[in-house]
């Protein structure tokens, strides 16, 4: 919806827009479409192009009827904006722990286990947040740096279908944190060496 209210506003008023906005507007527009990280962004640059869309205001005039409810609705908006956002920021600690290894990352800081780490995908961003630099993640959500390559190998690890404990040697991974129904956790769990010493809902963590 953003994309198409703003590309309908640039082709009505790209004669008000600068060069330099009309730039932004395409390649944040485009990287947002590539990656949903950007999307923030691009709502950002976007601003230049509303502004320009909209109609100029005589300062000198009264307001009308019309212009009021507009305001009216744009003081709604922000206010429900700011409202929904409080109560985001205020949920963050239980959203936290429900959707990632919160507790399973206070235990793996409070035993100071050692050694690489390696993790499922959806976990490495967190892991990043909450143990970075004491901790190296294995992979985390920036696929496009990471290479077909690399992920497929991933996958095989992460499914069991090859043994994982070769990699591991290799690398030197110490501790594994993982989905509980990942298939390399069963595998640890039959490893001679390795043993379950955390697990919840959320994670489950193998060491050696």
């Amino acid at each position: 919806l953003l994309l198409g209210v703003s590309m309908i506003a640039v082709l009505v008023q790209r004669k008000r827009l600068r060069p330099s906005d009309l730039l932004l507007f395409t390649l944040f527009a485009v990287a947002a479409l590539h990656s949903m990280r950007y999307l923030s962004l691009f709502a950002i640059v976007s601003v230049p192009v509303f502004s320009a869309a909209l109609p100029p205001r005589d300062l000198a005039r009264p307001w009308n009827a019309s212009q009021l409810l507009r305001l009216a609705a744009l003081l709604f908006a922000t206010i429900l904006g700011a409202w929904r956002s409080h109560n985001v920021i205020s949920s963050v600690g239980e959203i936290e722990k429900a959707r990632f290894p919160a507790a399973a990352v206070s235990f793996l800081q409070q035993r100071h286990l050692s050694g690489q780490v390696f993790n499922a995908y959806s976990f490495g961003g967190y892991l990043i947040w909450r143990l970075y630099p004491d901790y190296r993640v294995y992979v985390d959500g920036r696929a496009d740096v990471y290479g077909d390559a690399f992920l497929e190998r991933f996958i095989e690890l992460y499914e069991g279908q090859v043994d994982p404990r070769p990699e591991f040697d290799r690398l030197g991974i110490r501790t594994v944190i993982v989905e509980p129904g990942a298939q390399v956790g069963a595998l640890l769990g039959m490893s001679r060496g390795w043993q379950k010493v955390y697990e919840d809902r959320v994670a489950v963590i193998f060491t050696r």
